[in-house]
């Protein structure tokens, strides 16, 4: 093989690679007065695949950043397996196919969104054993991390990074500051009356600085 050869397959190899992962564009985040944690997630990917997630962890809604006017809904369709069960069901919606698990792939996940476009969808399941079952892993290469069993100081199952965007929480160490609650996701940082303010106003957002265009939080 010559080099030239080489040269071509390493590129093709490298743009297929690339082709496959998926970026975050915008990522927005709700936050609450009155809860610990985050109420609700909105990812946007590689600036066409829109996600919603609720505080834990699960796919709430799916929907296209692409012209709306340009998109249709289709019937619901099935592949069969060499079962001759469904292995799997396939929904066609807004142009986007989703398929899901079921049990014969997967009991721990049944019904369970498998993968979007192509993109896989995994979940903790029982071989995580100090992880929240149930809770997403991975949306294709973007990994969901949460605080587990051997994070003393966080609340079990709280969000500790989705790609590169980190959460952190008040803990114990912050002693004047409601515990629970989210002190910064990305380098967005929130604020809270704390034990030196009014009493009726402890652990009420009191400031949240340094949103942009692809990362804000808001209550």
């Amino acid at each position: 093989m010559n080099r030239k050869s080489l040269l071509l397959i390493t590129l093709l190899t490298t743009i297929s690679i690339l082709s496959k992962s998926q970026s975050i564009t915008s990522a927005s985040f709700k936050i609450s007065d009155h809860e610990k944690g985050i109420r609700s997630i909105e990812l946007i990917l590689d600036n066409s695949l829109i996600l919603g997630l609720n505080s834990k962890g699960e796919i709430e809604y799916i929907d296209s950043n692409i012209e709306k006017e340009n998109l249709y809904y289709e019937d619901y369709d099935a592949t069969m397996g060499t079962s001759g069960q469904s292995d799997e069901k396939i929904k066609i919606y807004r142009k986007l196919k989703i398929s899901y698990y079921n049990d014969f792939i997967n009991k721990g996940d049944n019904g369970k969104i498998k993968s979007i476009e192509g993109m896989s969808v995994t979940y903790y399941n029982d071989y995580d054993m100090h992880d929240p079952r149930g809770a997403i892993k991975s949306l294709g290469n973007i990994k969901f991390n949460y605080y587990n069993k051997f994070d003393m100081f966080n609340d079990f199952g709280a969000l500790k990074s989705i790609g590169p965007i980190a959460f952190t929480y008040y803990t114990t160490f912050d002693m004047h500051d409601p515990k629970g609650k989210v002190k910064s996701i990305g380098k967005v940082n929130i604020r809270y009356f704390d034990k030196f303010d009014s009493a009726p106003l402890f652990g009420k957002i009191k400031s949240i600085k340094g949103n942009t265009k692809s990362l804000y939080v808001t209550r």
